[in-house]
């Protein structure tokens, strides 16, 4: 019965989409939650979006969004792997998306 539970215990939790827009300029839109890790990208509508991962600017993250809004080119980097606590902030509003998956760590 005991190791039953201890399997219960550590159970995987299904992956999750992310998908946020940026509201508020400077603002953390997304942090990591414990024990949990997530892989994916950023996309700025324009050269002057910069994307910071725990307050540190990691470079300019212009997409090419055409008309439609859908990324056209690769984000910079072109994928983010962040840990648990990590948190997503961008230098503009309105201007910027984080997608991704979330998983157990």
């Amino acid at each position: 019965m005991l190791i039953q539970q201890q399997q219960q215990a550590v159970a995987a939790r299904p992956a999750k989409q992310i998908a946020i827009r940026c509201n508020t300029a400077n603002a953390v839109i997304y942090t990591v939650p414990k024990g949990r890790k997530f892989i994916g990208s950023c996309y700025g509508t324009y050269a002057s979006v910069i994307c910071y991962i725990n307050g540190v600017g990691i470079g300019y993250t212009f997409s090419g969004y055409s008309n439609t809004d859908v990324p056209s080119t690769s984000a910079y980097p072109n994928a983010l792997t962040l840990l648990e606590g990590t948190t997503v902030s961008f230098s503009e509003a309105n201007k910027a998306t984080l997608l991704g998956v979330e998983y157990d760590a």
